[in-house]
């Protein structure tokens, strides 16, 4: 490969970047509503959960969880609001990194605790970065520059 096909694959993967934040942000979405819907199906075990880690009302911090999940992860699939959904989910992964998953040993089997704080930093990622160029928010913004 010489000098001038190497300069030319580097300005398009530069160029091109965004596809991969896109898909991670699309996955993540589909990922959470996915997880959201799982709860509702199982939401006697979130008050279980709940009630054993925290001495909160089970009833409002597992329909809090439930809700963030199914609404932010919508939001986050289509890049609606992406910050906003991502900071209403930011509380319910902090409660499941440093209240729920502590019991876990680190790099258990069956063990969600790196699950937890891998989507914690990538909605943290999304609270910084945006919906991207493939999200609704992008639409909305590039329609009220063109006005």
């Amino acid at each position: 490969m010489n000098a001038a096909e190497s300069s030319s694959q580097q300005s398009w993967f530069v160029s091109n970047r965004h596809f991969a934040i896109e898909f991670l942000r699309i996955f993540l979405g589909g990922l959470l509503f996915t997880k959201g819907y799982i709860f509702i199906e199982n939401i006697n075990e979130i008050y279980g959960l709940i009630e054993e880690n925290m001495e909160y009302s089970s009833f409002v911090i597992a329909h809090y969880v439930a809700i963030a999940h199914l609404v932010g992860g919508l939001m986050l699939l289509f890049g609606l609001y992406t910050r906003l959904a991502s900071i209403i989910q930011l509380p319910v992964l902090i409660g499941a990194v440093f209240f729920i998953d502590t019991q876990d040993t680190m790099l258990a089997t069956g063990s969600q605790f790196e699950y937890s704080i891998l989507v914690m930093v990538l909605l943290l990622v999304f609270t910084v970065y945006g919906g991207g160029k493939w999200s609704a928010d992008h639409r909305i913004i590039r329609k009220k520059k063109k006005k």
